[in-house]
């Protein structure tokens, strides 16, 4: 991955997970500093997918000027497989783990700004 795009993409999940802009899609765990979670429904067959169910990545397709003037809408499966590669493809960025429950899986991401891995106790 280039370090323009790292940049872009770091950036615009921290300023998406601070801001809580997708709301549950996408949230920090609050006591693991720098880890996330992707929130994914799952819809089975993109074609009944809302504009709202795939918000992260349609935006993230808009930034890299990658967004169609007109969706059709196998488009919101093919957006999120491009944000989950550009995710799996960033140094900077590590899966944890994942789980699934009906209707909906959770993607667990840490943010490798520092290196390091901090924990917090309730």
């Amino acid at each position: 991955m280039k370090d323009i795009e790292k940049i872009l993409l770091i950036n615009f999940l921290v300023e998406a997970l601070d801001s809580e802009k997708y709301g549950e899609s996408l949230v920090w765990l609050r006591c693991l500093p720098g880890v996330f979670c992707l929130n994914m429904n799952n819809h089975g067959n993109s074609k009944k997918w809302t504009p709202s169910d795939a918000a992260v990545y349609t935006d993230w397709d808009k930034l890299k000027k990658r967004f169609p003037e007109k969706p059709q809408k196998k488009y919101y499966g093919v957006s999120r497989q491009r944000f989950k590669s550009a995710l799996n493809r960033s140094r900077d960025i590590s899966f944890i783990a994942k789980s699934s429950t009906e209707g909906s899986r959770e993607i667990f991401y840490r943010i490798n700004l520092d290196g390091k891995i901090t924990l917090c106790a309730y």
